[in-house]
């Protein structure tokens, strides 16, 4: 029974693996820049997440997807969403005392 769950598991994160379209439009609407930027500056010069996204290598692994930017895991995707993973690196060291 256990085998089979992990089976069904494993399929599900397969099938849901998210895209690099779907990164690119996750991207769009996460971006640090964009959310500084007001209406006009993004309807005119919204190039520069443009060209930040040019500079990342979508990686696509069997269960999970990866974005690599200068030989840098940045950002990692399954089961159809997409996690910065700088933000859990620093919310990890938030939460346990040095």
């Amino acid at each position: 029974m256990i085998i089979f769950l992990l089976g069904v598991l494993g399929a599900a994160a397969a099938l849901s693996r998210p895209s690099e379209a779907s990164f690119k439009a996750w991207y769009e609407q996460h971006a640090p820049a964009a959310k500084k930027k007001g209406f006009l500056a993004r309807l005119f010069g919204g190039g520069k997440s443009d060209s930040y996204l040019a500079k990342c290598a979508y990686k696509d692994h069997v269960l999970w997807a990866d974005v690599e930017r200068d030989g840098q895991v940045i950002y990692t995707g399954a089961f159809d969403h997409w996690v910065d993973r700088d933000q859990v690196v620093a919310s990890i060291h938030e939460k346990i005392p040095q």
